[in-house]
């Protein structure tokens, strides 16, 4: 991929890895270059992990890119819209994240585009502005004499040509000022109102107008009055006719029109009221009228007339003159580059809080205008707000089976759907890939949750039209209520934890979050021992299972009219060799301890149906390990507090696989919940006692049994006399009191 050399640079020289923004603050001169702008040195090797600019991103949230150089050679310049874009779309951390920058580069669109050190800001300015609307706002890779390449930021080189307007070298003080006032004035509509008056002061006027334009049709217009001279009633400015516009626009120079109210006229246009003079003057901006100044002068009432020093008007001589235009002429650069500044700023920040696919706030916009709502609320003291998180479900299938522009347009049909079925002051935008939010203000939860039905229901019932047919899809819906949320960032949690809730239970349905429990509008059957105990069982979120997620759908698990011994027992062997294919070293371990766990269990009492789901549950105590990355799980030496954190979430994962499967309910307990402690020191969720499964506390001696009684990397099996008094002494702490004495008379003991 060739980058867009500008002036035929010559590209040499490697630079290191990305290192610290250049500190340079002697950039106020008028004859600034693009090379003396505050810029970055990100230059990488092709070689470069993606992973590895991936995190510097992160952690460095103002980096637009980095620059890729082989051989004194700059390749391309990656931005980071692009890299973050490419890695959030479906399979771009698995296709991109573990190999090096060079291959995304092969495998995204984009366009360098390389200035010397030495152009003027005006001129990098015009050259940004004249790309394609798609680079428009992209970084620019700098090139200096010795060979270096820096990387200037886009948004900086238009905050360096506003500093440039505050610092002209007007010729006199007050264009210096205005220049200045104007340059840090980006609200379109203050600047307007900020040049009627400044234009006033050079050019006395009795109605002035600044009209804005886009390919000659008006974006916006504003009015301004000055003095004492009465608006007549039939008064209409000219500049607000079509043929006027097209006109200067066309001649691209300011017109003056004197003794209006004598006769004096343009052959295409009859003035409107009693008007003496008219000057209009276009605001030029890349060879194009994006504005138009329009000046009109009534005629002067006194029949004595005097030299006004404020006006430096004589009497009735009120037409305007060539030095108005030249007043004008001299301040129009300064105008024109001014709002053009000030609109870039404005479809900046559009730009930053849209998401372009659907049009919709996207997630910064989202959170911008949610903690208004939110600081609203707290001030009047109420608590009617809810909120509504909703994911499409098996979009990545939706993907797989019809491509990405297809699923961009489900997409955008959902976000329409939406759209039309909430309240104009409802807050609805995009959260993620598949993931929209929506805050209600002055909703409770009956209100919300009737609103996430009628969505769910409408989004079920769409036919959405494409070039393959028509398609279908279905969305899981969360929701959250202020009443039991003390902050916003609590409020989404608790609507993505009832997200969450309602994937797992199969889907195309909405769960509402409440402090003790989901509340399901169609709730499953739950075994007794997997209801939560104060909250919400699984909150984390995974997405590794595509594999098992494959073999529900080719057994059509969830359609079976019943579970027969059969079809459980091949079930759970298949999933046991799936885990033994992924883990060599625990090969044999599941059946170990599975047999060991039943032998057990019949001492202890538990009946034959018992026996039989205790059994299937050891042999898929493991499941959830599915979800652990293959680097922490298969790491040779210890694991960090981090790793660990991640490991211990291998029972939420086990829930997550086997919960959606109502034949796999008897048995959860010893996958859910073998790591439990009878003192609750355990996880996933620290229950204690009797509050622990009997199932999983009875394996949970068996499988501590069998570890300490395995050699390891890091040490040998434990003798037996160890392995006692570790039990004697693990007794009421670990594992249940009563359950060691039957384990150590029947394990040890023979």
């Amino acid at each position: 991929m060739t980058p867009l050399v500008l002036d035929d640079l010559l590209l040499t020289r490697t630079d290191p890895l990305l290192s610290t923004i250049i500190e340079d603050n002697n950039y106020m001169s008028s004859h600034l270059t693009v090379g003396e702008l505050p810029n970055y040195d990100t230059c990488i090797s092709p070689e470069t992990p993606v992973k590895v600019v991936s995190d510097y991103l992160e952690n460095q949230p103002g980096l637009p890119g980095v620059i890729i150089v082989e051989g004194g050679r700059c390749l391309a310049m990656l931005s980071r819209n692009v890299i973050l874009e490419s890695l959030s779309r479906p399979f771009g951390t698995e296709l991109f994240l573990k190999r090096p920058i060079r291959y995304m580069l092969h495998n995204v669109q984009t366009t360098t585009y390389v200035l010397p050190a030495g152009k003027k800001i005006d001129e990098a300015v015009q050259i940004a502005l004249s790309r394609p609307s798609r680079d428009m706002y992209e970084p620019f890779v700098i090139e200096f004499e010795d060979h270096r390449f820096r990387l200037l930021d886009f948004y900086v080189l238009i905050l360096a040509q506003a500093q440039l307007l505050t610092n002209a070298n007007f010729h006199i003080q007050k264009q210096v000022n205005t220049g200045r006032a104007l340059s840090h004035i980006l609200d379109v509509n203050e600047l307007s109102d900020h040049i009627l008056k400044d234009i006033a002061e050079s050019v006395p006027y009795d109605i002035a107008s600044l009209t804005l334009l886009h390919k000659q049709k008006i974006t916006a217009y504003f009015e301004a009055q000055q003095g004492t001279a009465e608006k007549p009633v039939s008064w209409r400015d000219a500049i607000l006719d079509v043929n006027i516009r097209q006109y200067i626009c066309n001649v691209q120079k300011p017109v003056i029109i004197s003794d209006i109210c004598e006769g004096e006229n343009l052959q295409f246009f009859q003035f409107s009221g009693n008007i003496q003079s008219w000057l209009v003057y276009p605001l030029m901006y890349s060879n194009e009228v994006t504005g138009l100044i329009s000046l009109t002068r009534f005629p002067v009432k006194d029949e004595n007339p005097v030299f006004n020093q404020s006006t430096n008007l004589v009497g009735n001589s009120v037409n305007f003159t060539q030095k108005d235009v030249e007043l004008i002429a001299s301040m129009e650069p300064t105008y024109a580059v001014a709002i053009r500044n000030a609109q870039l700023h404005g479809e900046l920040e559009s730009l930053s809080v849209t998401d372009p696919l659907t049009g919709i706030t996207n997630r910064r916009g989202f959170f911008k205008l949610a903690t208004q709502e939110m600081n609203r609320c707290k001030v009047n003291d109420t608590n009617d707000l809810a909120v509504l998180m909703i994911d499409i479900d098996f979009f990545k299938r939706v993907n797989d089976y019809f491509g990405h522009l297809i699923g961009d347009q489900a997409i955008r049909a959902i976000a329409q759907e939406c759209r039309g079925k909430l309240r104009e002051k409802d807050l609805f935008g995009r959260y993620g890939g598949e993931e929209f939010v929506i805050l209600l203000p002055g909703s409770n939860l009956e209100v919300a949750r009737s609103v996430a039905e009628r969505l769910r229901h409408g989004i079920a019932q769409m036919r959405i039209e494409t070039e393959k047919g028509p398609i279908s899809v279905t969305v899981s819906i969360g929701v959250a209520s202020m009443a039991q949320s003390s902050s916003l960032d609590t409020l989404l949690q608790h609507a993505d934890e009832a997200l969450y809730h309602a994937k797992t239970c199969g889907r195309n349905r909405v769960e509402v979050w409440a402090a003790k429990d989901l509340i399901s509008l169609t709730q499953p059957k739950q075994t007794p021992l997997l209801m939560p105990k104060n909250e919400p069982v699984c909150t984390a979120r995974v997405d590794h299972f595509e594999v098992v997620e494959t073999l529900i759908d080719i057994c059509d698990l969830n359609t079976q009219p019943s579970w027969n011994d059969q079809l459980l027992e091949e079930t759970v062997n298949g999933w046991v060799r799936l885990l033994e294919l992924k883990d060599k070293e625990t090969e044999g371990h599941a059946t170990r301890v599975a047999d060991l766990t039943l032998r057990l269990a019949q001492r202890a009492g538990l009946d034959n149906c018992a026996l039989k789901n205790l059994y299937y549950g050891a042999l898929l105590h493991d499941i959830g390990k599915i979800g652990i990355p293959d680097e922490i799980l298969f790491k040779p030496g210890r694991l960090t507090d981090h790793e660990w954190d991640i490991m211990r979430k291998h029972p939420d994962f086990a829930y997550q696989i086997l919960s959606p499967i109502s034949g796999f309910h008897p048995i959860l307990p010893i996958p859910f919940c073998h790591h439990e402690k009878w003192d609750g020191s355990g996880y996933p969720r620290g229950i204690r006692g009797q509050e622990i499964p009997i199932e999983a506390r009875l394996f949970a001696l068996v499988d501590v049994w069998d570890a300490l009684n395995s050699d390891r990397v890091y040490r040998p099996a434990w003798d037996k006399e160890q392995i006692h008094q570790y039990f004697l002494q693990q007794a009421g702490v670990h594992f249940d009191p009563q359950l060691v004495k039957i384990f150590l008379d029947y394990v040890i003991g023979d």
